[in-house]
């Protein structure tokens, strides 16, 4: 039998920014954590696991990251 020596993985392609990319590197490799992340592909772009947990605990862990760095002005 001939193989076609293609490879195929079910995943989600993520499109973010550079910054927001090295934040899912980061969460990819804290020890204790289930590796994610598939395929590094470009700056902008990641494939990573399709398990609904892991979209819910990015989701999750991407809104707390942008909550605790966005400027909110006091209100007096």
């Amino acid at each position: 039998m001939r193989r076609s020596g293609v490879d195929a993985s079910a995943g989600v392609l993520v499109k973010c920014d550079p910054p927001t990319k090295q934040y899912l590197k980061h969460l990819n490799a804290t020890p204790g954590q289930k590796k994610f992340i598939i395929q590094d592909l470009d700056d902008t772009h990641l494939f990573i696991d399709p398990n609904p947990a892991v979209i819910a605990y990015i989701n999750k862990k991407i809104d707390e990251w942008n909550d605790a760095n966005t400027y909110q002005p006091p209100t007096n």
